[in-house]
């Protein structure tokens, strides 16, 4: 991790976003580019897994994973979290969605993520999670 613009706290981190919608994928991508981090895109579970493996195994991990939870057709965030933490089980991994009373976004920790973003996202709540998820390195 590198250091952050000024202004924004002094974490940047290199993070996967996993969300089949491209207008959410350029939305949370502006917003976390603002922030300072560096990202990467995945439209579906299998794709995000595939680049997570590739860049564990160059040892070259992604800091933070912020997963949809609901991929229609596809691989969701809850599978492709599980086929993470099989890679990696010290995977930072993040949740999102837009339905907050989801079994899983309600008992998140009880099903492997470390955090939860709610949509739609607002620039502070989102920073907030990122920067106590990337904390947690230095507990």
């Amino acid at each position: 991790m590198s250091d952050k613009k000024e202004g924004f706290s002094n974490l940047s981190a290199k993070i996967l976003v996993l969300d089949d919608e491209e207008i959410v994928r350029n939305v949370i991508g502006a917003m976390l580019k603002r922030m300072g981090h560096d990202i990467s895109y995945a439209v579906n579970g299998h794709e995000a897994v595939q680049k997570y493996k590739k860049s564990f195994e160059i040892q070259d991990p992604y800091n933070i994973i912020i997963t949809d939870l609901t991929i229609p057709g596809g691989m969701g965030g809850q599978k492709a979290s599980e086929e993470i933490l099989k890679i990696n089980p010290q995977a930072k991994i993040i949740v999102s969605s837009g339905y907050a009373t989801d079994p899983i976004m309600a008992n998140y920790k009880t099903f492997g993520f470390i955090g939860i973003v709610i949509k739609p996202y607002s620039f502070k709540d989102l920073e907030k999670e990122i920067d106590r998820v990337l904390m947690l390195n230095y507990e």
